[in-house]
């Protein structure tokens, strides 16, 4: 895969942002997990399919699905996050909604993480700075808007993904289409468990994970070590915490996972 190209999409960026600034020097925010989902899953899915991409920040992940997808449809309710993801899209296959998805339509609290805009997240309690956004629900959205043949969908909302879920049970049920998500169930099992029984409840029955492919990064994950974070961010090959390949898991409630894949039954996995 060609990070640069990929970066040569993103015409906008922010400045000091921690996702921005991974765009900018390698070409792509998370390449390698990217380069999974090239390989392994987007040959499962039909080209022509619907991608959603549920908390698209400023466009690094829908730019790179609009190369594999015949129309992809981006939810981003930061007012600001979003006019850099319109920017981004713009002259490719992509649709910007500049809203949120919840488990109601109306409008929830907000908070923006400047440092991060990709850890922003929707909170129960205002703070001082926190500013109203508005949501619905992908139920909602897709009968209005006619939403059929969703083939994938990419979901990172920063601990809402219950209620997202919630509120795309009829069109989740009806189309069952791919989801990517990540999860640091490891430090929330019982968050973990809400999630996977909620997914188990719509029909989805096969999960897989994220693995590392070498041994020593695989032993290290197995025993709820987050590779990307903290000491084991500096001290660990980058080769290493970025060689990944889908993996089967009877679970995924109590894993802290990077990236899972949920699917309605299991499927022959193509190598990486």
């Amino acid at each position: 895969m060609n990070h640069k190209g990929l970066q040569s999409r993103l015409r906008a960026v922010f400045l000091g942002d921690y996702v921005s600034t991974k765009v900018v020097v390698d070409g792509a925010f998370e390449p390698y997990l990217l380069e999974m989902l090239e390989r392994q899953v987007f040959p499962l899915v039909p080209r022509e399919a619907l991608c959603l991409d549920i908390g698209a920040n400023i466009g690094n992940h829908a730019c790179f699905f609009a190369e594999h997808f015949q129309r992809v449809v981006c939810f981003e309710p930061n007012p600001l996050t979003y006019r850099l993801l319109d920017v981004n899209a713009f002259g490719l296959p992509i649709d910007t909604v500049p809203m949120g998805l919840s488990d109601a339509p109306g409008k929830l609290w907000f908070r923006q993480n400047t440092r991060n805009r990709g850890a922003s997240m929707i909170v129960e309690e205002p703070g001082e700075g926190d500013f109203r956004v508005e949501v619905t629900t992908l139920d909602q959205f897709a009968r209005e808007s006619g939403l059929s043949g969703i083939g994938f969908v990419k979901m990172d909302v920063e601990e809402h993904e219950l209620q997202v879920l919630k509120g795309a049970r009829e069109t989740l049920h009806a189309q069952l289409p791919v989801l990517a998500m990540e999860g640091f169930f490891g430090d929330n099992p019982i968050f973990g468990g809400q999630i996977e029984d909620e997914l188990r409840a719509l029909g989805y029955t096969a999960f897989y994970r994220a693995a590392p492919r070498s041994g020593l990064a695989r032993w290290l994950k197995d025993r709820g070590h987050v590779l990307n974070r903290g000491l084991l961010a500096v001290v660990l090959p980058e080769r290493i915490k970025r060689d990944v390949e889908l993996e089967s898991v009877a679970q995924i409630r109590d894993e802290n996972h990077e990236l899972f894949i949920a699917m309605a039954e299991p499927r022959e996995i193509p190598p990486i």
